[in-house]
């Protein structure tokens, strides 16, 4: 079922890349709407009082608009993190449209050779460092070493399938040195 209403984002990490190769970085911790589980605070590896004196979403929201403008966002399973981004934003007052590219489903389409279809699995096997306990903003960047090595490559030599990008966020920009047909 929709159990995104239960849903709050705790904390933000994300990477650019551009025609260089991986560049900035972007890490916020956020100020839930309503108490999280202590689940959530494990599973985070955040603490209350950490939660407590941050900023809530809308005061960092501009940072977060200005630091993802036309881009795309990829990750594994990144619909709900992108309908998690969507949620907060829509519950600050404002609108946020970006193209999606989810490794998982490429992965597993495109990639069989591996063997796995796990996040750790896969990333060993291209020797990127993985581990269950990395911290967000060490998981955003395992992300981007994944996206680089897996499909940055190809991308320069062969256009992308524009069926690998989720439908509802068409209307983002594309960055320019990302080739799709």
């Amino acid at each position: 079922g929709n159990q995104l209403r239960h849903n709050h984002l705790v904390e933000v990490a994300m990477v650019r890349i551009d025609q260089n190769g991986i560049g900035r970085q972007l890490h916020l911790i956020i100020q839930p709407p309503a108490p999280v589980s202590d689940f959530l605070l494990a599973l985070v590896d955040l603490d209350r009082n950490t939660l407590c004196n941050a900023p809530a979403f809308a005061d960092v929201a501009p940072e977060i608009e200005a630091f993802s403008a036309n881009s795309v966002l990829v990750g594994m399973n990144v619909r709900f993190s992108y309908a998690l981004l969507r949620q907060a934003f829509r519950q600050a007052g404002s609108r946020f449209v970006r193209k999606q590219i989810c490794l998982k489903r490429m992965v597993e389409e495109h990639f069989v050779q591996f063997n796995t279809r796990t996040t750790g699995g896969i990333c060993r096997q291209l020797g990127i460092e993985f581990s269950p306990n990395l911290t967000a903003p060490q998981r955003a960047m395992c992300m981007a070493q994944l996206f680089e090595k897996l499909f940055l490559s190809r991308l320069l030599h062969k256009p992308a399938d524009k069926s690998l990008i989720h439908q509802t966020a068409a209307e983002a920009k594309l960055p320019l040195n990302l080739p799709f047909a």
